[in-house]
């Protein structure tokens, strides 16, 4: 059985049905991820499990800090090749993961525990609201991140999962160019296996984000 390493991402974000966003089919909420498990992070020996730090174990690598960050109101102006391993990002913003971007600056902050923030009609996350909606100048904002990270040598040869402990909304994921999966859910974890997506060196990952 091989071993496992666990990344950890915290970021607070589509195969269709009838050309329908994966964001709007209430059918999907994932697509290529793990099932929901307790949480853990693997360690190399008990003195290292019983400190529990994550920080400090060798299998495991915290992708959080510095992205560089893309933000669009509407999903049609969003930059739909930014994945791809040879794409240009060096004239985009940096952004803080884990953060709100709407508190970096990028759109408007909303808060409601009773009110839809969007129009209610399900499952249509895009329709005509009140004109008074914030959603009215945007619709589904997206913003997409990118990163480069450096593998570990003593990885090679085990199992990589990719965790994200929250996206709100929905996102995409991408490793070197390659598309891993789709996760929603704002509130709970997404981790993906990884491990055939990953090689020797300098990797990419790449995330776009609806936040409707």
């Amino acid at each position: 059985m091989k071993s496992k390493v666990l990344f950890l991402l915290c970021l607070t974000a589509v195969i269709p049905l009838f050309s329908q966003n994966d964001w709007e089919n209430e059918q999907v909420i994932g697509i290529n991820k793990e099932g929901p498990h307790s949480h853990y992070i693997p360690y190399t020996t008990i003195r290292q499990a019983v400190a529990d730090i994550g920080l400090n174990s060798p299998l495991y690598l915290s992708l959080n800090g510095s992205w560089k960050f893309n933000w669009v109101r509407h999903p049609n102006l969003r930059p739909v090749d930014f994945y791809k391993y040879d794409y240009n990002v060096k004239a985009w913003d940096v952004i803080d993961v884990p953060s709100c971007w709407e508190m970096r600056g990028y759109g408007t902050p909303i808060y409601t525990n009773v009110t839809y923030p969007y129009e209610r009609n399900p499952p249509v996350i895009m329709g005509n609201p009140p004109a008074n909606y914030t959603q009215n100048k945007e619709p589904n904002p997206v913003g997409s991140y990118r990163r480069e990270f450096v593998l570990p040598e003593e990885w090679t040869g085990k199992e990589i999962y990719l965790k994200f402990e929250g996206v709100m909304s929905a996102f995409y994921l991408w490793i070197n160019g390659q598309k891993v999966g789709y996760s929603e859910g704002s509130m709970t974890p997404a981790e993906f296996n990884v491990t055939k997506y990953i090689r020797p060196g300098v990797n990419n990952v790449s995330a776009e984000v609806y936040r409707w």
